[in-house]
């Protein structure tokens, strides 16, 4: 497993590694290869990923912000610390809660 550019002489907030474009999902590759996915993303209030249906459990950590995850029968609303699964074949909708953007982390292993 490489690590993508991320710092290596200094701890960094994670969350200060992405930044946020006014009017659309930005995103930052940490790891990318056969066993795994991760990646920072930032999200404007109200916008929100394509829906999806991840080959692998996902783990999504919000760092900042609020996000709403919708599912087609339900909807979570998580804060800045909450964490999330989603199975591998489910699903889901993530986006910036109304009014907020967010700025997650998410985890996908393969």
């Amino acid at each position: 497993m490489k690590f993508e550019e991320l710092p290596t002489q200094t701890p960094e907030n994670l969350a200060s590694l992405v930044l946020m474009a006014p009017d659309r999902e930005t995103t930052r590759t940490i790891v990318h290869d056969e066993h795994m996915e991760c990646e920072l993303i930032a999200l404007p209030a109200g916008v929100g990923l394509a829906p999806h249906i991840y080959r692998g459990d996902t783990l999504f950590v919000v760092l900042e912000g609020q996000a709403d995850l919708s599912y087609p029968d339900h909807a979570e609303r998580m804060e800045a610390g909450d964490a999330i699964e989603v199975q591998a074949g489910e699903a889901c909708v993530v986006a910036g809660a109304l009014g907020s953007s967010v700025k997650l982390l998410r985890m996908t292993l393969h």
